[in-house]
């Protein structure tokens, strides 16, 4: 929980200069210092990423109070800022790359299938390809056969090593909750999984997407 002077550049997004820091910590509710020699001055710095504030930067002097002027403040909210704009273009670069590797794995999946008319090997190719995208532990491909109401696993593979996979009744299952949803469906937590029937070996993180 944030406390003290810290909460306060956090929620006003102002620095702060502490030139007697036991005489005004109780003005900021600023708990003791848990362990070494408490400071006698401080500078606080807000750090923002995209227009948020979201964490602090300080500098603290234990030998003497008023060791910080109003020029060190300006200083280091001048190095803050410069640092933030490096954190947002690295931030922006890093989005950029991965967006084009993105779309380089959406063309190469796309040129895979694109020449493919048969349907098994459709599927077959298909799920080979979200085993090496996504380096998965479990894939499978399911479609649901309207005259029996049951989901047949058309590619179920496991560890890279493809397995048949018995069908299951229309109504269980995650798949089944995505069918009739229609809608894409992520789990990353095992409490997400309470009460429901899965395929294969435990997982404890699932993604799927309709067809």
């Amino acid at each position: 929980e944030l406390i003290g002077f810290r909460r306060h550049v956090i929620e006003t997004g102002r620095p702060l200069l502490i030139d007697d820091f036991q005489a005004r910590a109780p003005e900021f509710a600023n708990p003791p210092v848990i362990s070494g020699e408490p400071p006698k001055s401080a500078l606080y710095v807000p750090f923002n990423v995209s227009g948020d504030t979201v964490g602090v930067i300080s500098l603290q002097n234990l030998d003497r109070e008023g060791a910080f002027s109003k020029s060190d403040l300006e200083l280091l909210t001048t190095l803050v800022a410069s640092l933030t704009v490096a954190l947002e273009n690295a931030r922006l670069i890093d989005e950029t790359r991965q967006r084009a590797a993105e779309l380089a794995i959406v063309n190469s999946v796309g040129q895979a299938l694109a020449g493919q008319l048969d349907l098994d090997r459709l599927i077959e190719d298909l799920g080979d390809q979200m085993h090496v995208t996504f380096d998965a532990d479990l894939v499978y491909v399911a479609l649901h056969d309207r005259e029996s109401d049951l989901i047949e696993f058309a590619y179920y593979s496991e560890g890279g090593v493809r397995l048949p996979q018995p069908p299951m009744r229309f109504g269980e299952g995650l798949t089944s909750q995505i069918l009739q949803t229609k809608t894409p469906l992520l789990l990353n937590q095992e409490a997400q999984f309470e009460g429901i029937a899965r395929v294969g070996t435990k997982a404890s993180s699932y993604l799927g997407v309709p067809i």
